[in-house]
């Protein structure tokens, strides 16, 4: 007798996905090893792993170096419901100051996985934009001192004009008391 035989497996398909919610953010140093951002005084970027079986540790940031603890990089931790996890990474004052001396204006932070037998590369990246604001302070400064030296300037011209007009009233008042006085000593003609 011939009995069939039947055999079932299911198999799960993920497809892991990063991503950052901005893709380009600004940041603006306020002098050196001090920044701010529109949160805090630290830049925190969030990675989301998207589509995960499990939890993933060793989450990978570039150019974060790992010995220099200028930064802070958590893995996070895994949600089982949406198959999911949050690793973020913490950027320091001091490290906005020295990325900034280092890489110019713009800083690309990259976060990534490895996934699969074929180890493949998973990431999502965020431009920053690192400012200078003591560049808008000095031109703020530079302003404010020439509006103090042009108010000077016309404070001192009306100084000097009411002097002037003063010293000509003074001087008509002489000449004119002079005047009368030789007009008078002259006599009759």
């Amino acid at each position: 007798m011939h009995i069939p035989v039947t055999a079932r497996q299911t198999i799960i398909l993920y497809t892991p996905s990063a991503s950052i919610q901005d893709l380009q953010v600004n940041v603006w140093t306020i002098g050196h090893g001090l920044h701010t951002t529109r949160d805090d005084n630290e830049h925190t970027i969030s990675c989301v792993l998207s589509d995960l079986p499990k939890r993933v540790t060793g989450v990978m940031w570039w150019p974060a170096r790992p010995n220099e603890e200028l930064y802070t990089k958590e893995d996070g931790y895994y949600n089982k419901r949406f198959e999911n996890q949050v690793s973020t990474l913490t950027i320091t004052n001091k490290q906005m100051e020295k990325l900034r001396e280092e890489h110019g204006d713009q800083v690309e932070f990259t976060c990534g996985i490895i996934v699969g037998s074929g180890r493949h590369d998973v990431s999502a990246t965020q431009l920053v934009s690192i400012h200078e604001q003591t560049d808008s302070v000095v031109l703020a400064v530079i302003v404010v001192i020439a509006v103090l030296i042009l108010l000077a300037a016309f404070i001192l011209v009306l100084v000097l004009c009411r002097s002037k007009r003063r010293h000509d009233k003074k001087r008509r008042l002489e000449l004119g008391t002079d005047q009368a006085y030789i007009v008078s000593n002259r006599g009759p003609k």
